[in-house]
C-alpha cells in the first residue's frame, strides 16, 4: 500500500535495500528525528516541502511516522486573476511489531490497516491492505521487482538494481501508462533513475526498522550511502525518451562525517536531517 502517492515520484528523486551500517559512535545507534525535503514539482509550478518525522520505542524501532507536506495551489478568483493558496497535508502512520522483530507486522495510516509479511532474512515480500490490494516484492541478486496496485484497476511494476555495497544504482518505474490505437491502456515505462555515491553513510540505512518504514511509504529502497549524482529519465508511449536530466549534489556533513544536508547544485532543492 502506498499512502503517500501524491509525492511518491518526487520522493524518489531524493531517496536512493536495507541492512545495517555504522552509527555515529560504535555503541549508540544514530536515530533520525526529521528529514526535510524541498522538491521541485514535476509540472514546474514551484516546490513541495515535505517534513518526515520518526518516533521510536525503547528498542529503537519506529512506532510512528509522520509526513507533513507543504504545497501551493493556484486558482482563479471571480475576476479571472490567478491567486495562490497554501495547501498542507498530514499523514500519520502508527507501526506494530511482533515480539522483538525489527520489521513491522502491520501499520495503520488514515484509518486503514495494512499487513506485512517478510522472508527469513527480513525482506518485506507483501504489503497488503486487502486481499485485492497487495504490493509484492521479488528478490534476486542485485535486483528487486515490485508489483503494486489492485487486481482490477491500476497496476505497476518497478525494477530496482542494487550493487554489492547496498546502493540503489538504478530504478525503473512502469505501469499502465498510455492508450493504444483502440484506446486500451498499455503497460510501459514511466520514468527511470540512475545514481552515483560517495562514502557518506545514509543514517536511515543503519536502522532496519526506519529503513523498512521509509521503503513502505516512498516505494523506494534506502541505499547505504548518500547519493552524489542522479540521472532522471522520463518516457512517453513506446518507451520513447521525452526527458533526460542530470543533477549533482553537494553533501554537507558534521565533524563526525554525519550527513546534515544534501543540496542540488543546479537549483534550490535540498534534503536536511536532524537527529535525536
Amino acid at each position: 500500500m502506498k499512502q503517500f502517492k501524491i509525492i511518491l515520484i518526487l520522493s524518489i528523486i531524493f531517496y536512493s535495500c536495507k541492512k545495517n551500517n555504522e552509527s555515529k559512535t560504535s555503541t549508540n545507534l544514530l536515530l533520525v528525528k526529521t528529514i526535510t525535503s524541498k522538491i521541485h514539482k514535476i509540472d514546474s509550478s514551484g516546490y513541495i516541502t515535505a517534513v518526515d518525522s520518526f518516533q521510536y520505542d525503547n528498542q529503537n524501532r519506529v512506532i510512528k511516522f509522520i509526513r507533513i507536506g507543504y504545497d501551493t495551489s493556484f486558482l482563479n478568483d471571480v475576476n479571472g486573476n490567478v491567486i495562490s493558496m497554501p495547501n498542507v497535508t498530514t499523514s500519520i502512520a502508527t507501526v506494530n511489531y511482533i515480539g522483538s522483530n525489527s520489521i513491522p507486522s502491520s501499520y495503520m495510516v488514515d484509518g486503514q490497516v495494512a499487513f506485512l509479511t517478510a522472508n527469513t532474512v527480513g525482506q518485506i515480500i507483501t504489503d497488503s491492505l486487502s486481499p485485492t490490494n497487495v504490493s509484492r516484492y521479488f528478490y534476486s541478486t542485485g535486483l528487486v521487482v515490485g508489483q503494486f496496485g489492485t487486481m482490477n484497476t491500476y497496476h505497476a511494476i518497478d525494477s530496482t538494481s542494487i550493487d554489492a555495497n547496498g546502493n540503489v544504482t538504478s530504478l525503473l518505474v512502469g505501469g499502465i501508462y498510455f492508450p493504444d490505437s483502440l484506446n486500451q491502456l498499455k503497460y510501459g515505462r514511466i520514468a527511470s533513475w540512475k545514481y552515483t555515491y560517495g562514502n557518506i553513510s545514509n543514517p536511515i540505512f543503519a536502522n532496519s526498522s526506519a529503513s523498512a518504514i521509509f521503503f513502505l511509504f516512498t516505494n523506494f529502497f534506502v541505499s547505504k550511502y548518500i547519493r552524489e549524482s542522479q540521472e532522471y529519465i522520463t518516457y512517453g508511449p513506446n518507451s520513447v525518451i521525452v526527458g533526460d536530466e542530470v543533477s549533482n549534489y553537494q553533501n554537507v556533513v558534521d565533524d563526525d562525517n554525519v550527513i546534515q544536508k544534501s543540496i542540488n547544485t543546479a537549483n534550490d532543492e535540498y534534503i536536511a536531517w536532524t537527529y535525536y
